[in-house]
């Protein structure tokens, strides 16, 4: 291409053709704003503007398409956050499931505690140790053991912050809970 923006034509004449740039596209539509009114089937063919149906009438088209659009985007990120919260919940699930396995499947009361304290995901300062400053979100759950003895707390912590959150279902975790009270009461053979 020529500084002055031509090129030799590939018809083997010699020629000098223009360029026509990005820019000057623009400038044409700019300065010819009703050609594709005078233009309607390439405008249609190109979904570019709204087809002309007579005069009062106003082709909402375009409006709605806009809007469709917009909805289908809130519906991919609505989804893309279901889907994730659907595996961390699993996640959660899977790793209760095999908690209350192994603290049923405990010979011993100290085997039982060992998991308790060893094999459960640990996670706050008081409760979480020297690991404390790589928990990012926690949930705490009460043990009502026996009337006769104090309660206690679980706790679970995640480096993940969304890990443990109000969306959460937390079911699973009361569950682990119950089977760890019952466990212990039947260890203990301690009143409820």
């Amino acid at each position: 291409m020529a500084s002055d923006g031509t090129v030799t034509a590939p018809d083997g004449s010699g020629r000098q053709v223009k360029v026509i740039t990005a820019d000057d596209v623009v400038a044409y539509l700019k300065a010819h704003p009703d050609f594709f009114e005078k233009h309607a089937e390439l405008a249609e063919m190109m979904g570019l503007v709204p087809r002309v149906q007579g005069p009062g009438v106003i082709d909402m088209q375009q409006a709605i398409l806009k809007r469709l659009r917009g909805e289908i985007d809130r519906l991919k990120n609505e989804r893309t956050e279901i889907i994730a919260n659907s595996k961390q919940n699993q996640i959660v699930q899977n790793r209760i499931q095999a908690a209350v396995i192994s603290i049923i499947q405990a010979s011993t009361f100290e085997k039982m505690i060992h998991v308790v304290t060893h094999e459960l995901p640990a996670g706050e300062e008081a409760f979480f140790g020297d690991i404390a400053r790589f928990v990012k979100s926690d949930v705490l759950m009460r043990l009502r053991v026996s009337s006769g003895s104090p309660d206690g707390v679980m706790c679970f912590g995640s480096r993940d912050p969304q890990a443990f959150g109000p969306e959460q279902a937390t079911e699973l975790l009361f569950f682990l809970a119950k089977v760890l009270e019952n466990t212990i009461r039947a260890w203990l053979d301690l009143p409820e």
